[in-house]
């Protein structure tokens, strides 16, 4: 399985869903990059198959996780979960 770093995360951001974010922009917000509720959708799918785990519905609300900082959080908890 791939490892949950801050890299990982960025890049994995990047290729779902087509924008450009640095590691020094981890914690801007997505809707900065114009990623919209469509790309958030395909992101939370594309990282629940990667990772194969369940991100609980709880964060699945873009407040939730419009950070890459907080979507590490919520995959970490998902898989600490034993969330499938």
């Amino acid at each position: 399985m791939i490892e949950i770093t801050k890299e990982n995360i960025i890049e994995i951001i990047n290729c779902a869903t087509k924008v450009d974010i640095s590691i020094d922009q981890k914690d801007e917000d997505l809707l900065e990059f114009g990623i919209d509720s469509i790309q958030f959708v395909q992101l939370i799918v594309f990282l629940e198959e990667l990772f194969e785990c369940k991100i609980p519905d709880s964060k699945l609300l873009f407040e939730e996780m419009n950070t890459a900082t907080k979507i590490m959080a919520a995959l970490q908890e998902a898989l600490s979960d034993g969330t499938k």
